[in-house]
Protein backbone atom coordinates (compact mmCIF):
# COMPACT_ATOMS: atom_id res chain seq x y z
CA UNK A 1 0.00 0.00 0.00
CA UNK A 2 1.02 3.58 -0.56
CA UNK A 3 1.33 5.04 3.30
CA UNK A 4 2.38 8.19 1.92
CA UNK A 5 2.64 11.21 -0.66
CA UNK A 6 4.99 14.09 -0.38
CA UNK A 7 4.62 16.73 -2.92
CA UNK A 8 7.64 19.58 -3.09
CA UNK A 9 7.67 22.26 -5.62
CA UNK A 10 4.29 21.45 -6.95
CA UNK A 11 3.21 25.06 -8.65
CA UNK A 12 -0.55 24.28 -7.82
CA UNK A 13 -0.28 21.71 -4.14
CA UNK A 14 2.97 23.67 -3.52
CA UNK A 15 4.42 21.56 -0.70
CA UNK A 16 2.28 19.06 1.08
CA UNK A 17 2.15 15.34 2.61
CA UNK A 18 -1.14 13.09 1.85
CA UNK A 19 -1.39 9.94 4.57
CA UNK A 20 -3.45 7.32 3.23
CA UNK A 21 -4.57 4.48 4.73
CA UNK A 22 -5.59 0.96 3.96
CA UNK A 23 -8.97 0.56 2.62
CA UNK A 24 -11.22 3.13 1.06
CA UNK A 25 -9.84 6.31 0.86
CA UNK A 26 -12.06 9.06 -0.72
CA UNK A 27 -10.82 12.59 -1.74
CA UNK A 28 -13.10 15.34 -1.84
CA UNK A 29 -13.27 19.04 -2.22
CA UNK A 30 -14.43 21.53 -4.11
CA UNK A 31 -14.49 21.93 -8.36
CA UNK A 32 -11.10 22.92 -9.38
CA UNK A 33 -9.02 22.56 -6.02
CA UNK A 34 -6.63 19.90 -7.24
CA UNK A 35 -8.33 16.64 -6.60
CA UNK A 36 -6.93 14.99 -10.49
CA UNK A 37 -4.08 16.96 -10.23
CA UNK A 38 -2.95 15.62 -6.50
CA UNK A 39 -4.16 11.90 -8.03
CA UNK A 40 -1.72 12.93 -11.36
CA UNK A 41 0.91 13.63 -9.29
CA UNK A 42 0.48 10.23 -7.27
CA UNK A 43 0.62 8.58 -11.04
CA UNK A 44 3.60 10.61 -11.87
CA UNK A 45 5.07 9.32 -8.94
CA UNK A 46 4.66 5.62 -9.67
CA UNK A 47 6.00 5.92 -13.12
CA UNK A 48 3.62 7.44 -15.46
CA UNK A 49 4.58 10.16 -17.89
CA UNK A 50 7.66 11.95 -18.11
CA UNK A 51 9.62 14.75 -20.58
CA UNK A 52 9.21 18.20 -21.49
CA UNK A 53 5.01 16.90 -21.94
CA UNK A 54 4.79 16.32 -18.38
CA UNK A 55 6.71 19.30 -17.35
CA UNK A 56 4.12 21.64 -19.18
CA UNK A 57 1.55 19.68 -17.80
CA UNK A 58 2.49 19.34 -14.06
CA UNK A 59 3.91 23.16 -13.95
CA UNK A 60 7.04 22.06 -12.48
CA UNK A 61 8.37 25.32 -10.41
CA UNK A 62 11.98 26.75 -11.49
CA UNK A 63 13.83 24.48 -9.25
CA UNK A 64 11.38 21.25 -10.34
CA UNK A 65 8.83 18.82 -8.73
CA UNK A 66 9.66 15.74 -5.84
CA UNK A 67 7.00 13.15 -6.04
CA UNK A 68 7.95 10.69 -2.97
CA UNK A 69 6.19 7.71 -1.61
CA UNK A 70 6.23 5.50 1.59
CA UNK A 71 5.40 2.16 0.66
CA UNK A 72 4.68 -0.95 2.57
CA UNK A 73 4.59 -3.78 0.34
CA UNK A 74 6.42 -6.66 1.47
CA UNK A 75 5.00 -8.81 -1.65
CA UNK A 76 7.60 -7.40 -3.69
CA UNK A 77 10.40 -7.92 -1.43
CA UNK A 78 10.03 -11.51 -2.01
CA UNK A 79 9.19 -11.11 -5.87
CA UNK A 80 12.39 -12.60 -8.09
CA UNK A 81 11.37 -9.68 -10.50
CA UNK A 82 12.79 -6.84 -8.02
CA UNK A 83 15.49 -9.20 -6.28
CA UNK A 84 18.74 -6.98 -7.52
CA UNK A 85 16.82 -3.81 -6.06
CA UNK A 86 16.65 -5.68 -2.36
CA UNK A 87 13.28 -3.91 -0.69
CA UNK A 88 12.85 -4.23 2.72
CA UNK A 89 8.88 -4.07 3.55
CA UNK A 90 8.53 -0.31 3.97
CA UNK A 91 10.92 1.93 1.64
CA UNK A 92 10.81 5.39 0.04
CA UNK A 93 9.90 6.16 -3.75
CA UNK A 94 11.20 9.33 -5.03
CA UNK A 95 10.60 11.00 -8.26
CA UNK A 96 12.29 14.55 -9.52
CA UNK A 97 11.07 16.37 -12.56
CA UNK A 98 13.40 18.95 -13.80
CA UNK A 99 11.68 22.06 -15.69
CA UNK A 100 13.71 20.39 -18.81
CA UNK A 101 11.68 17.51 -18.84
CA UNK A 102 14.49 15.37 -17.11
CA UNK A 103 13.32 12.95 -14.86
CA UNK A 104 15.14 10.81 -12.68
CA UNK A 105 13.83 8.14 -9.81
CA UNK A 106 15.25 6.78 -6.25
CA UNK A 107 14.54 4.04 -4.51
CA UNK A 108 15.20 4.56 -0.86
CA UNK A 109 17.96 7.41 -2.36
CA UNK A 110 19.82 4.41 -4.73
CA UNK A 111 19.36 5.48 -8.33
CA UNK A 112 16.60 3.96 -10.01
CA UNK A 113 16.30 3.34 -13.70
CA UNK A 114 12.92 4.48 -15.75
CA UNK A 115 11.76 0.78 -16.64
CA UNK A 116 12.06 -0.43 -13.51
CA UNK A 117 10.07 2.27 -12.00
CA UNK A 118 7.73 1.80 -14.20
CA UNK A 119 7.68 -1.89 -13.39
CA UNK A 120 7.18 -1.27 -9.78
CA UNK A 121 4.50 1.54 -10.41
CA UNK A 122 3.03 -1.50 -12.35
CA UNK A 123 2.67 -3.79 -9.35
CA UNK A 124 1.81 -1.01 -6.85
CA UNK A 125 -1.42 0.98 -8.18
CA UNK A 126 -3.55 0.64 -11.06
CA UNK A 127 -5.19 3.97 -12.29
CA UNK A 128 -8.58 4.95 -13.96
CA UNK A 129 -8.61 8.60 -15.20
CA UNK A 130 -11.41 10.73 -15.91
CA UNK A 131 -13.26 9.41 -18.77
CA UNK A 132 -11.82 5.96 -18.74
CA UNK A 133 -15.35 4.61 -19.35
CA UNK A 134 -14.54 5.72 -22.87
CA UNK A 135 -11.47 3.86 -23.23
CA UNK A 136 -14.01 0.44 -23.41
CA UNK A 137 -15.59 1.95 -26.39
CA UNK A 138 -12.02 1.33 -28.13
CA UNK A 139 -10.64 -1.08 -29.85
CA UNK A 140 -8.18 -2.78 -27.47
CA UNK A 141 -10.43 -1.01 -24.29
CA UNK A 142 -12.25 -4.79 -23.52
CA UNK A 143 -9.55 -7.01 -24.37
CA UNK A 144 -7.13 -4.70 -21.85
CA UNK A 145 -9.46 -5.22 -18.94
CA UNK A 146 -10.24 -8.43 -19.81
CA UNK A 147 -6.18 -8.94 -19.42
CA UNK A 148 -6.10 -7.48 -16.39
CA UNK A 149 -9.19 -9.11 -14.70
CA UNK A 150 -7.12 -12.58 -15.80
CA UNK A 151 -3.67 -11.28 -14.67
CA UNK A 152 -2.51 -11.98 -18.28
CA UNK A 153 -0.28 -8.79 -18.25
CA UNK A 154 3.32 -11.25 -18.44
CA UNK A 155 2.08 -13.24 -20.94
CA UNK A 156 0.97 -10.71 -23.17
CA UNK A 157 4.36 -9.38 -22.51
CA UNK A 158 6.07 -12.35 -23.75
CA UNK A 159 3.97 -12.87 -26.79
CA UNK A 160 4.86 -8.78 -27.51
CA UNK A 161 8.89 -10.14 -26.76
CA UNK A 162 8.36 -13.07 -29.49
CA UNK A 163 6.08 -11.51 -31.78
CA UNK A 164 8.64 -8.35 -32.34
CA UNK A 165 11.44 -11.30 -32.56
CA UNK A 166 8.89 -12.89 -35.40
CA UNK A 167 8.65 -9.29 -37.31
CA UNK A 168 12.10 -8.71 -37.07
CA UNK A 169 12.53 -11.98 -38.81
CA UNK A 170 9.90 -11.61 -41.07
CA UNK A 171 11.05 -8.07 -42.11
CA UNK A 172 14.97 -9.75 -42.82
CA UNK A 173 13.55 -12.74 -44.53
CA UNK A 174 11.41 -10.12 -46.99
CA UNK A 175 14.65 -8.22 -47.69
CA UNK A 176 16.53 -11.31 -48.77
CA UNK A 177 14.00 -12.42 -50.92
CA UNK A 178 14.26 -8.96 -52.51
CA UNK A 179 18.02 -9.07 -52.85
CA UNK A 180 17.48 -13.02 -53.93
CA UNK A 181 15.91 -11.88 -56.49
CA UNK A 182 17.16 -8.73 -58.17
CA UNK A 183 20.32 -11.40 -58.05
CA UNK A 184 18.48 -13.68 -59.95
CA UNK A 185 17.58 -11.13 -62.37
CA UNK A 186 21.08 -9.54 -62.69
CA UNK A 187 22.42 -13.38 -62.89
CA UNK A 188 20.07 -13.71 -66.53
CA UNK A 189 21.05 -10.47 -68.12
CA UNK A 190 25.02 -11.28 -67.80
CA UNK A 191 25.60 -15.14 -67.73
CA UNK A 192 28.84 -14.41 -68.23
CA UNK A 193 29.27 -12.84 -64.62
CA UNK A 194 30.53 -15.81 -62.95
CA UNK A 195 33.57 -16.09 -65.57
CA UNK A 196 34.28 -12.20 -65.03
CA UNK A 197 34.21 -12.61 -60.91
CA UNK A 198 36.46 -15.69 -61.19
CA UNK A 199 38.68 -13.67 -63.33
CA UNK A 200 39.05 -10.92 -61.06
CA UNK A 201 39.10 -13.00 -58.31
CA UNK A 202 42.37 -14.42 -59.46
CA UNK A 203 43.89 -10.96 -59.61
CA UNK A 204 41.87 -9.24 -57.05
CA UNK A 205 42.95 -5.50 -57.93
CA UNK A 206 43.49 -3.53 -55.09
CA UNK A 207 42.73 0.08 -54.52
CA UNK A 208 46.00 2.49 -55.69
CA UNK A 209 47.36 -0.96 -56.43
CA UNK A 210 48.21 -0.33 -60.48
CA UNK A 211 49.55 3.47 -59.85
CA UNK A 212 52.14 1.76 -57.39
CA UNK A 213 53.13 -0.90 -59.77
CA UNK A 214 53.97 1.51 -62.42
CA UNK A 215 55.98 3.81 -60.12
CA UNK A 216 57.82 0.82 -58.57
CA UNK A 217 58.56 -0.88 -62.22
CA UNK A 218 59.80 2.51 -63.35
CA UNK A 219 62.16 2.70 -59.98
CA UNK A 220 63.06 -0.46 -60.80
CA UNK A 221 64.63 0.12 -63.81
CA UNK A 222 65.77 3.52 -63.36
CA UNK A 223 68.27 1.20 -60.62
CA UNK A 224 68.76 -0.93 -63.30
CA UNK A 225 70.06 1.40 -66.00
CA UNK A 226 72.36 3.32 -63.91
CA UNK A 227 73.85 -0.27 -62.61
CA UNK A 228 74.80 -0.94 -65.57
CA UNK A 229 76.08 1.90 -66.46
CA UNK A 230 78.55 1.81 -63.38
CA UNK A 231 79.35 -2.19 -64.62
CA UNK A 232 80.30 -0.77 -67.88
CA UNK A 233 82.25 1.97 -66.14
CA UNK A 234 83.72 -0.56 -63.50
CA UNK A 235 84.78 -2.87 -66.79
CA UNK A 236 86.39 0.03 -68.51
CA UNK A 237 88.66 0.73 -65.52
CA UNK A 238 89.76 -2.60 -64.67
CA UNK A 239 90.58 -3.10 -68.12
CA UNK A 240 93.48 -1.34 -68.11
CA UNK A 241 94.54 -2.64 -64.79
CA UNK A 242 94.17 -6.22 -65.76
CA UNK A 243 96.31 -5.00 -69.16
CA UNK A 244 99.03 -3.42 -67.03
CA UNK A 245 98.96 -6.43 -65.01
CA UNK A 246 99.50 -8.64 -68.23
CA UNK A 247 102.68 -6.96 -68.93
CA UNK A 248 104.01 -7.86 -65.30
CA UNK A 249 103.43 -4.99 -63.34
CA UNK A 250 100.06 -2.84 -62.11
CA UNK A 251 98.55 0.17 -64.15
CA UNK A 252 99.93 2.95 -61.20
CA UNK A 253 103.47 1.27 -61.29
CA UNK A 254 103.43 0.90 -65.33
CA UNK A 255 102.56 4.70 -65.44
CA UNK A 256 105.26 5.56 -62.60
CA UNK A 257 108.08 3.61 -64.93
CA UNK A 258 106.80 5.88 -67.84
CA UNK A 259 106.73 9.12 -65.91
CA UNK A 260 110.77 8.55 -65.40
CA UNK A 261 111.34 7.99 -68.43
CA UNK A 262 109.80 11.09 -69.63
CA UNK A 263 111.28 13.13 -66.71
CA UNK A 264 114.62 11.72 -68.13
CA UNK A 265 113.84 12.97 -71.96
CA UNK A 266 113.04 16.30 -70.53
CA UNK A 267 109.18 16.13 -70.44
CA UNK A 268 108.85 15.96 -66.32
CA UNK A 269 105.04 17.45 -66.80
CA UNK A 270 104.14 15.26 -69.01
CA UNK A 271 105.31 12.38 -66.43
CA UNK A 272 103.28 14.39 -63.75
CA UNK A 273 100.42 14.31 -65.51
CA UNK A 274 100.63 10.63 -66.67
CA UNK A 275 101.19 9.74 -63.04
CA UNK A 276 98.15 11.94 -61.60
CA UNK A 277 95.85 10.29 -64.13
CA UNK A 278 96.88 6.94 -63.30
CA UNK A 279 96.08 7.42 -59.61
CA UNK A 280 92.92 8.84 -60.36
CA UNK A 281 91.94 5.64 -62.90
CA UNK A 282 92.86 3.49 -59.83
CA UNK A 283 90.75 6.06 -57.21
CA UNK A 284 87.90 5.49 -59.97
CA UNK A 285 88.25 2.03 -60.13
CA UNK A 286 87.83 1.23 -56.32
CA UNK A 287 84.76 3.96 -56.23
CA UNK A 288 82.79 2.03 -59.04
CA UNK A 289 83.16 -1.17 -57.61
CA UNK A 290 82.33 -0.39 -53.69
CA UNK A 291 79.39 1.53 -55.52
CA UNK A 292 78.41 -1.87 -57.40
CA UNK A 293 78.44 -3.75 -54.21
CA UNK A 294 76.61 -1.16 -51.87
CA UNK A 295 73.57 -0.89 -54.35
CA UNK A 296 71.45 -3.89 -54.18
CA UNK A 297 68.87 -4.68 -57.07
CA UNK A 298 66.51 -7.78 -57.46
CA UNK A 299 66.20 -8.58 -61.36
CA UNK A 300 63.14 -11.43 -59.93
CA UNK A 301 61.26 -8.86 -58.09
CA UNK A 302 61.23 -6.31 -61.11
CA UNK A 303 60.23 -10.03 -63.16
CA UNK A 304 57.44 -10.03 -60.52
CA UNK A 305 55.82 -6.74 -60.91
CA UNK A 306 56.49 -6.64 -64.75
CA UNK A 307 54.61 -9.58 -65.19
CA UNK A 308 51.48 -8.10 -62.47
CA UNK A 309 51.60 -5.21 -64.39
CA UNK A 310 51.72 -7.58 -67.80
CA UNK A 311 48.31 -9.73 -65.98
CA UNK A 312 46.39 -6.19 -65.26
CA UNK A 313 46.90 -5.44 -68.75
CA UNK A 314 45.71 -8.88 -70.62
CA UNK A 315 42.78 -8.92 -68.25
CA UNK A 316 41.57 -5.46 -68.87
CA UNK A 317 41.61 -6.40 -72.78
CA UNK A 318 39.58 -9.73 -71.90
CA UNK A 319 37.10 -7.72 -70.13
CA UNK A 320 37.27 -4.54 -72.56
CA UNK A 321 37.71 -2.20 -69.81
CA UNK A 322 40.95 0.23 -69.14
CA UNK A 323 43.47 -1.99 -66.06
CA UNK A 324 42.18 1.61 -64.03
CA UNK A 325 38.49 0.05 -63.82
CA UNK A 326 39.55 -3.15 -62.80
CA UNK A 327 39.34 -2.35 -58.78
CA UNK A 328 36.33 -0.29 -58.89
CA UNK A 329 34.88 -3.21 -61.06
CA UNK A 330 35.93 -5.80 -58.44
CA UNK A 331 34.61 -3.98 -56.13
CA UNK A 332 31.22 -3.61 -57.74
CA UNK A 333 31.03 -7.24 -58.20
CA UNK A 334 32.09 -8.00 -54.41
CA UNK A 335 29.54 -5.30 -52.88
CA UNK A 336 27.05 -7.58 -54.78
CA UNK A 337 25.85 -10.88 -52.56
CA UNK A 338 27.29 -14.01 -52.76
CA UNK A 339 24.66 -16.57 -54.51
CA UNK A 340 25.89 -18.94 -52.12
CA UNK A 341 26.06 -16.75 -48.95
CA UNK A 342 23.03 -15.69 -49.74
CA UNK A 343 21.23 -18.68 -49.92
CA UNK A 344 22.68 -19.97 -46.63
CA UNK A 345 21.53 -16.25 -44.73
CA UNK A 346 17.69 -17.40 -46.21
CA UNK A 347 18.25 -20.74 -44.91
CA UNK A 348 19.28 -19.62 -41.49
CA UNK A 349 16.56 -17.10 -41.28
CA UNK A 350 13.54 -19.17 -42.52
CA UNK A 351 14.40 -21.51 -39.62
CA UNK A 352 14.26 -19.24 -36.74
CA UNK A 353 11.21 -18.01 -37.96
CA UNK A 354 9.62 -21.14 -37.87
CA UNK A 355 11.04 -21.25 -34.38
CA UNK A 356 9.87 -18.45 -33.56
CA UNK A 357 6.51 -19.12 -34.99
CA UNK A 358 6.21 -22.16 -33.15
CA UNK A 359 6.62 -20.25 -30.07
CA UNK A 360 4.12 -17.78 -30.87
CA UNK A 361 1.61 -20.20 -31.69
CA UNK A 362 1.59 -21.93 -28.27
CA UNK A 363 1.60 -18.43 -26.75
CA UNK A 364 -1.08 -17.38 -28.84
CA UNK A 365 -3.19 -20.78 -27.90
CA UNK A 366 -2.10 -19.78 -23.98
CA UNK A 367 -3.49 -16.43 -24.26
CA UNK A 368 -6.79 -17.65 -25.93
CA UNK A 369 -7.57 -20.27 -23.51
CA UNK A 370 -6.87 -18.39 -20.31
CA UNK A 371 -9.06 -15.04 -22.04
CA UNK A 372 -12.06 -17.31 -22.60
CA UNK A 373 -11.75 -18.75 -19.35
CA UNK A 374 -11.68 -15.07 -18.48
CA UNK A 375 -14.05 -14.00 -20.48
CA UNK A 376 -16.39 -16.56 -18.88
CA UNK A 377 -15.52 -15.26 -15.10
CA UNK A 378 -16.04 -11.19 -16.74
CA UNK A 379 -19.43 -12.48 -17.43
CA UNK A 380 -20.65 -14.17 -14.52
CA UNK A 381 -19.01 -10.95 -12.37
CA UNK A 382 -21.11 -8.18 -14.48
CA UNK A 383 -24.04 -10.10 -14.19
CA UNK A 384 -24.11 -10.42 -10.58
CA UNK A 385 -22.82 -7.22 -9.94
CA UNK A 386 -24.56 -4.59 -12.31
CA UNK A 387 -27.80 -5.16 -11.19
CA UNK A 388 -27.38 -3.93 -8.03
CA UNK A 389 -25.72 -0.56 -9.52
CA UNK A 390 -29.23 0.75 -10.78
CA UNK A 391 -28.83 -2.00 -13.86
CA UNK A 392 -31.39 -4.42 -12.92
CA UNK A 393 -32.26 -7.67 -15.01
CA UNK A 394 -28.89 -6.23 -17.01
CA UNK A 395 -26.74 -8.87 -19.31
CA UNK A 396 -23.47 -9.11 -20.39
CA UNK A 397 -21.57 -10.75 -23.13
CA UNK A 398 -17.91 -11.32 -23.92
CA UNK A 399 -16.94 -12.78 -26.98
CA UNK A 400 -13.01 -13.63 -27.72
CA UNK A 401 -12.19 -14.00 -31.84
CA UNK A 402 -9.39 -15.65 -33.47
CA UNK A 403 -7.81 -13.51 -35.47
CA UNK A 404 -5.66 -15.18 -38.77
CA UNK A 405 -1.76 -14.57 -38.49
CA UNK A 406 -0.33 -12.61 -35.67
CA UNK A 407 -1.85 -9.01 -36.48
CA UNK A 408 -1.34 -7.21 -32.90
CA UNK A 409 1.35 -7.39 -30.55
CA UNK A 410 -1.57 -7.93 -27.35
CA UNK A 411 -2.08 -11.71 -29.29
CA UNK A 412 -4.71 -12.48 -32.37
CA UNK A 413 -7.86 -12.16 -30.69
CA UNK A 414 -10.39 -9.50 -30.84
CA UNK A 415 -12.28 -8.89 -27.63
CA UNK A 416 -15.91 -7.75 -27.95
CA UNK A 417 -17.55 -6.61 -24.55
CA UNK A 418 -21.50 -5.80 -25.25
CA UNK A 419 -24.36 -5.46 -22.50
CA UNK A 420 -27.96 -5.60 -22.08
CA UNK A 421 -28.51 -2.82 -19.39
CA UNK A 422 -32.23 -3.85 -18.51
CA UNK A 423 -34.31 -6.91 -18.80
CA UNK A 424 -35.48 -7.47 -22.33
CA UNK A 425 -32.92 -5.25 -23.66
CA UNK A 426 -30.46 -5.87 -26.79
CA UNK A 427 -27.07 -6.73 -25.79
CA UNK A 428 -25.50 -3.68 -27.32
CA UNK A 429 -21.15 -2.46 -27.55
CA UNK A 430 -20.31 -0.80 -24.96
CA UNK A 431 -19.99 2.74 -27.14
CA UNK A 432 -23.55 2.30 -27.18
CA UNK A 433 -24.01 2.63 -23.55
CA UNK A 434 -24.98 6.06 -21.47
CA UNK A 435 -21.75 7.16 -19.71
CA UNK A 436 -23.33 6.55 -16.50
CA UNK A 437 -23.89 2.76 -17.77
CA UNK A 438 -20.23 2.85 -18.51
CA UNK A 439 -19.07 4.04 -15.81
CA UNK A 440 -20.93 1.27 -13.50
CA UNK A 441 -19.33 -1.41 -15.99
CA UNK A 442 -15.98 -0.11 -15.79
CA UNK A 443 -16.11 0.04 -11.79
CA UNK A 444 -16.92 -3.68 -11.81
CA UNK A 445 -14.19 -4.28 -14.21
CA UNK A 446 -11.73 -2.53 -12.24
CA UNK A 447 -12.75 -4.75 -8.84
CA UNK A 448 -11.68 -7.51 -10.75
CA UNK A 449 -7.93 -6.70 -11.78
CA UNK A 450 -5.17 -9.11 -9.93
CA UNK A 451 -3.00 -8.29 -7.96
CA UNK A 452 -2.58 -6.46 -4.59
CA UNK A 453 -1.77 -2.91 -5.84
CA UNK A 454 -3.41 -0.18 -4.97
CA UNK A 455 -6.74 1.01 -7.54
CA UNK A 456 -6.80 4.87 -8.30
CA UNK A 457 -9.98 5.88 -8.88
CA UNK A 458 -10.27 9.57 -10.81
CA UNK A 459 -14.14 10.09 -10.89
CA UNK A 460 -15.38 6.81 -11.83
CA UNK A 461 -18.84 7.27 -10.25
CA UNK A 462 -19.26 10.59 -13.52
CA UNK A 463 -21.95 10.48 -15.06
CA UNK A 464 -23.61 7.91 -12.37
CA UNK A 465 -25.85 10.41 -9.97
CA UNK A 466 -26.27 10.32 -6.28
CA UNK A 467 -29.12 8.43 -6.43
CA UNK A 468 -26.74 5.33 -7.10
CA UNK A 469 -24.11 7.04 -4.96
CA UNK A 470 -24.33 4.28 -2.00
CA UNK A 471 -24.02 1.11 -4.54
CA UNK A 472 -20.89 2.49 -5.81
CA UNK A 473 -19.63 3.22 -2.34
CA UNK A 474 -21.03 -0.42 -1.48
CA UNK A 475 -18.88 -1.32 -4.78
CA UNK A 476 -15.76 0.71 -4.08
CA UNK A 477 -15.85 -0.77 -0.43
CA UNK A 478 -16.15 -3.88 -1.43
CA UNK A 479 -13.35 -3.72 -3.69
CA UNK A 480 -10.90 -2.28 -0.86
CA UNK A 481 -11.10 -6.16 1.20
CA UNK A 482 -7.92 -7.23 1.02
CA UNK A 483 -6.16 -4.19 -1.14
CA UNK A 484 -6.23 -0.56 -1.21
CA UNK A 485 -8.36 2.09 -2.98
CA UNK A 486 -7.67 5.59 -3.16
CA UNK A 487 -10.87 7.68 -5.12
CA UNK A 488 -11.63 11.26 -6.10
CA UNK A 489 -15.44 11.85 -5.75
CA UNK A 490 -18.21 14.44 -5.88
CA UNK A 491 -20.69 12.17 -4.35
CA UNK A 492 -21.48 11.95 -0.44
CA UNK A 493 -23.10 8.68 -0.53
CA UNK A 494 -19.57 7.25 -1.69
CA UNK A 495 -17.65 9.34 1.11
CA UNK A 496 -19.44 8.37 3.73
CA UNK A 497 -18.25 4.86 2.99
CA UNK A 498 -14.55 6.24 3.44
CA UNK A 499 -12.15 4.34 5.71
CA UNK A 500 -10.24 7.48 5.36
CA UNK A 501 -11.99 10.86 4.00
CA UNK A 502 -9.15 12.99 2.54
CA UNK A 503 -10.54 16.93 2.24
CA UNK A 504 -8.63 19.12 -0.09
CA UNK A 505 -9.41 22.94 0.32
CA UNK A 506 -7.37 26.02 -0.83
CA UNK A 507 -6.51 28.87 1.75
CA UNK A 508 -4.13 31.75 2.38
CA UNK A 509 -1.05 29.49 2.86
CA UNK A 510 -2.41 27.31 -0.59
CA UNK A 511 -3.58 24.14 -0.90
CA UNK A 512 -4.01 21.82 2.26
CA UNK A 513 -5.09 18.21 2.10
CA UNK A 514 -6.66 17.04 5.51
CA UNK A 515 -8.01 14.27 6.97
CA UNK A 516 -11.35 14.95 8.18
CA UNK A 517 -13.35 13.19 11.07
CA UNK A 518 -16.18 13.81 13.44
CA UNK A 519 -18.47 16.95 12.74
CA UNK A 520 -15.59 18.17 10.10
CA UNK A 521 -16.59 15.07 8.25
CA UNK A 522 -20.43 16.08 8.53
CA UNK A 523 -20.31 19.19 7.73
CA UNK A 524 -18.33 18.21 4.78
CA UNK A 525 -20.63 15.51 3.29
CA UNK A 526 -23.84 17.98 4.27
CA UNK A 527 -21.51 21.14 1.82
CA UNK A 528 -21.31 18.14 -0.85
CA UNK A 529 -24.95 16.82 -0.27
CA UNK A 530 -26.79 20.56 -0.92
CA UNK A 531 -23.65 22.98 -0.99
CA UNK A 532 -23.12 26.06 0.61
CA UNK A 533 -24.61 27.48 3.19
CA UNK A 534 -24.12 24.71 4.53
CA UNK A 535 -27.70 23.26 6.53
CA UNK A 536 -28.96 21.86 9.59
CA UNK A 537 -30.95 19.37 7.00
CA UNK A 538 -27.62 18.64 5.09
CA UNK A 539 -25.80 17.57 8.40
CA UNK A 540 -28.86 15.66 9.24
CA UNK A 541 -28.86 13.68 5.96
CA UNK A 542 -24.90 13.83 6.15
CA UNK A 543 -25.30 11.75 9.56
CA UNK A 544 -28.02 9.25 7.98
CA UNK A 545 -25.40 8.51 5.21
CA UNK A 546 -22.39 8.44 7.84
CA UNK A 547 -24.87 6.07 10.07
CA UNK A 548 -26.19 3.97 6.89
CA UNK A 549 -22.60 3.42 6.21
CA UNK A 550 -21.76 1.95 9.79
CA UNK A 551 -24.53 -0.41 9.98
CA UNK A 552 -23.31 -1.85 6.14
CA UNK A 553 -20.05 -2.10 7.22
CA UNK A 554 -21.35 -3.90 10.60
CA UNK A 555 -23.16 -6.24 8.61
CA UNK A 556 -20.48 -7.34 6.15
CA UNK A 557 -18.61 -7.96 9.39
CA UNK A 558 -21.16 -9.93 10.48
CA UNK A 559 -21.38 -11.77 7.23
CA UNK A 560 -17.96 -12.47 7.01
Amino acid sequence: MIRCLRLEGHPLLGSCEVRFARGLNVITGGSGEGKSVLLEALRFGLGHGGGRSAARRLGAAPGGLRVELDVEAPWLASDPAFAELGLPRRWTLARELAPSGRCRAFVDGAPLRQGSLRSLGERLAVGFAQGASRDLCSAEGPRERLDAAAGLGEVVARYAERRAAWAALRAELADLDERWEALRLEAEAAADEASEREALAALDPQPGELDGLRARVADLEAREGELHELARLGDALAGGVERGAERGAPLEDTALEAAGRLARLGLEEAGEELRALAEGAARAARAVAAALEERSFDPAELEALRDRLDRYGRLGRRLGLPPERLCERWAELLARPDPAALAAERARVRCGLRAVEGELDALARELGDARRAAAARLVGALDAELPGLGLPGARACVEVEDLSGHPLPSGPHRVRLRVAPRAGAPAVPVAELSGGERSRVLLVLARLVGGRGALLFDEVDQNVGARLGAAVGRCLLEGAVGRQVVAVTHLAPVAARAQRHLRLARGEQGVRVEVVRGPERVAELALMIRGAPVTAAARAQARELLREARQEASRAGRAA
